[in-house]
């Protein structure tokens, strides 16, 4: 009996079972008929990409037949099927970034076997869930068994994760391109260290640039994140030859979308999407004497009374304007509450990261910081990885907290940064077993770090005293509201 076959099929079983445990209790939770809890911007996409298959441009929408089936209150009703009364009236849509409209088109070409509805881009982001399982296990194999099997179950046990995969929206694939990137930056540099040129990198590089152009497309934060990991690339000596050929392929891929945003905005803009609501709204979050709400009709009505912005169909410029000239008239009164409410924001969206367990989130902070600390160590591929991903984790945090807050639905980039790094203990785990575990073996490697960082004494220090404050703040009591 082959009993390495034996043990991969059970493993593999295994990790499907964990898969299953947090994936279906939150499909059940959210998807019992006739009221499944839903975002209500889908069925936007979804006219979106029906749109785009009779040749309208990306981001044109129908807003007669979108508001008539959503007055309908019938989720499961046929969409292609339904059909308006009245012209149709075609128009820019402005609220948020298009690109979702790509993977709900992809899902109506694919599941017809389904009504032409949000089923159908469900079904594709389980079986897109599904497939990350195995390709983060077959990625990180040749680190090993324990470090493959470590980073399937994480990814399988993430409760934002499996959140994200049971709303048919454009969190979910947020998370994903995510997860794409960090491991096609891994695979950049296991190539290029083969030879001094090779094709199979170049298409690698090449792959990227798109990816990371498509998530701009998805979310216009994306600009920010691509920059951190094409500075990466720039870095590291093996990756730099081909850092250029991402950059290149990022700038084409991501466009359209940018020229979009500065056509419609009238001037140089990454993104229609109205960040001084979102900005106005954020601040609500927590108690204040200015009788602000975190609620989106809040912002409408406000907006409407205070300042007379009504926007046409499809827009929110007038709103977005109102609510910036309200946030700056509130800065200028009282800067101590706006930075106060920023900051928390940010300790809140680094400390719990929007999940559902407090413990939860800290444990896998604390992995997150070990494992990187040791893939740093261990140099090579892994050093590449805790770099990108650490650097991804706290400009992806930063940036939605400067904005709004994290909630279990847009912490889906930082849960992947926080798994990929955390498969480092894992990997230092294998490293023990496999020489035998000897405190002097592990003390060199740990004595080492002054050549690897080669600023030994600053980094040390700047290391030593992060990790105290990061203990200090781990002792203290979890702030959830």
């Amino acid at each position: 009996m082959n009993w390495r076959l034996v043990g991969l099929v059970l493993l593999a079983v295994a990790i499907c079972y964990c898969w299953s445990t947090t994936r279906i209790e939150r499909m059940i939770a959210y998807q019992t008929p006739t009221h499944p809890i839903m975002h209500g911007n889908y069925y936007t996409f979804h006219d979106m990409s029906e749109q785009w298959d009779q040749g309208k441009r990306p981001g044109t929408l129908n807003i007669i037949k979108n508001s008539q089936y959503n007055l309908l209150n019938n989720p499961y009703l046929d969409y292609a099927a339904f059909h308006s009364s009245g012209a149709p009236l075609f128009c820019d849509y402005y609220d948020l970034d298009i690109g979702f409209l790509f993977p709900v088109d992809v899902a109506r070409r694919l599941f017809t076997v389904l009504p032409d509805n949000f089923l159908r881009t469900l079904a594709l982001q389980v079986l897109v869930d599904l497939c990350a399982l195995f390709v983060i296990f077959a990625a990180f194999h040749r680190w090993g068994w324990l470090p493959a099997s470590a980073a399937a179950l994480l990814y399988a046990w993430n409760v934002s994760i499996g959140m994200q995969s049971a709303l048919a929206f454009y969190y979910f694939w947020d998370a994903i391109v995510a997860l794409a990137a960090l491991l096609l930056v891994t695979a950049l540099y296991t190539e290029a260290r083969r030879t001094r040129f090779s094709p199979v990198a170049v298409g690698i590089a090449a792959s990227l640039g798109v990816l990371c152009g498509f998530g701009v497309w998805l979310r216009a934060s994306w600009a920010i994140y691509s920059i951190v990991l094409i500075a990466a690339l720039f870095a590291a000596a093996r990756t730099r030859r081909y850092a250029l050929v991402v950059a290149l392929l990022f700038v084409a891929a991501s466009a359209y979308p940018v020229t979009r945003a500065t056509r419609l905005m009238g001037h140089f803009s990454l993104t229609t999407r109205q960040s001084w609501a979102a900005a106005f709204e954020a601040l609500g979050k927590d108690p204040n004497a200015y009788g602000l709400e975190n609620d989106d009709q809040f912002l409408y009505d406000f907006a409407r009374e205070n300042y007379g912005a009504v926007d046409a169909a499809c827009q929110g410029v007038k709103r977005d304007a109102a609510l910036r000239q309200e946030s700056l008239k509130i800065w200028n009164q009282d800067r101590g509450f706006v930075i106060r409410s920023i900051a928390n924001r940010i300790y809140l969206g680094v400390v719990s990261n929007g999940g559902l367990l407090p413990t939860t989130d800290r444990n896998m902070l604390v992995l997150a910081l070990l494992g990187g600390l040791w893939m740093l160590l261990r140099g090579g591929s892994r050093r590449l990885l805790a770099v990108a991903a650490a650097s991804l984790f706290a400009v992806s945090t930063v940036s939605i907290c400067l904005v709004y807050f994290m909630t279990p639905h847009y912490n889906g980039v930082p849960q992947i940064c926080l798994i990929l790094l955390a498969i480092g203990v894992f990997d230092l785990l294998q490293f023990l077993v496999g020489r035998g575990i000897s405190p002097r073996k592990v003390w060199r490697r740990f004595a080492s770090i002054g050549s690897v960082l080669r600023a030994a004494k600053a980094a040390v220090a700047v290391v030593g005293l992060a990790s105290l404050a990061v203990y200090a703040t781990f002792r203290q009591d979890a702030v959830r509201k």
